[in-house]
């Protein structure tokens, strides 16, 4: 499994960020063929971590070779380049984004 995950930060122009993220931006991502499962969270707690963090997404692909084949596409590099438009909403870096290989296997309990 391969994910691309994404966090936000609260903006002062929240309710324009939320319609363009939900109306614009996700259609835009759902065209993505490979994409095994696309999940949206709101952060309600945050831990004493970042306590401006807003929102969660994760796009989770079936592997990385999928993964690359996305970004790679038209489609793919559509959603990049919207992603790009999602910055005018914020004032400071709203956006951090990693990709993350996951390896399922057997957990082993260290005693």
């Amino acid at each position: 499994m391969a994910k691309i995950v994404v966090f936000y930060k609260q903006t002062k122009r929240q309710a324009e960020f939320e319609d363009y993220y939900f109306n614009i931006h996700l259609p835009i991502v759902q065209k993505i063929s490979q994409i095994k499962s696309l999940k949206i969270s709101r952060v309600v707690h945050h831990n004493n971590t970042i306590p401006d963090l807003y929102l969660h997404g994760e796009i989770e692909f079936e592997n990385m070779d999928a993964l690359n084949q996305a970004i790679a596409s038209r489609e793919g590099k559509a959603m990049f380049d919207d992603a790009a438009i999602l910055r005018k909403f914020f004032d400071s870096p709203p956006i951090t984004a990693f990709v993350d290989s996951v390896e399922i296997g057997s957990l082993t309990k260290v005693d």
